[in-house]
């Protein structure tokens, strides 16, 4: 309903019909990422995960607590929390794409790459971004290796055109 984005002080949510920011939630952390999961909004900062149920008031920063990414291979931060396929999943550069599985507890990972720099999601493909090549995932079971050389940013113009 209304699109979420993290900036460098806190969470906005935008109000895309009337084109302002409806709500600014002041975390006073630099937000990497932001995402909406079932009944939670999920954050990532330096200092870790934070979520929040989306029926509490996320104005209070108290309601705001830490979220434990128990993956023991992940050590810093987590750059990118997003949905995929109807999972959780977190991103943390150099170190691979990890989904929470069905189970909610447990984590998996997606795929390692050393040199895996960026991911984001497109048209519902999660899109892989390293050094001479890029993973595009259709689902948590089947992706494709595409040569591309370095890339820094990818969209879908087009159903399976890149």
């Amino acid at each position: 309903d209304f699109p979420y984005y993290a900036t460098n002080f806190g969470i906005n949510r935008l109000n895309m019909e009337k084109k302002k920011i409806a709500v600014t939630y002041r975390l006073n952390k630099e937000i990497y990422d932001s995402c909406i999961f079932g009944e939670y909004c999920y954050a990532t900062t330096t200092e870790g995960v934070l979520s929040a149920r989306t029926d509490s008031n996320l104005l209070d920063r108290d309601k705001w607590t830490s979220y434990n990414v128990s993956i023991p291979e992940v050590e810093g931060d987590i750059r990118y929390i997003g949905t995929f396929q109807s999972t959780l999943c977190f991103f943390q550069k150099g170190r691979g794409v990890y989904y929470q599985n069905e189970r909610g507890g447990e984590y998996n990972r997606l795929h390692r790459y050393d040199y895996m720099f960026w991911v984001k999601m497109e048209n519902d493909k999660l899109i892989l971004m390293l050094v001479n090549s890029t993973v595009v995932f259709t689902s948590l079971g089947h992706f494709v290796t595409l040569n591309t050389g370095d890339v820094y940013d990818l969209s879908q113009l087009k159903e399976n055109v890149f």
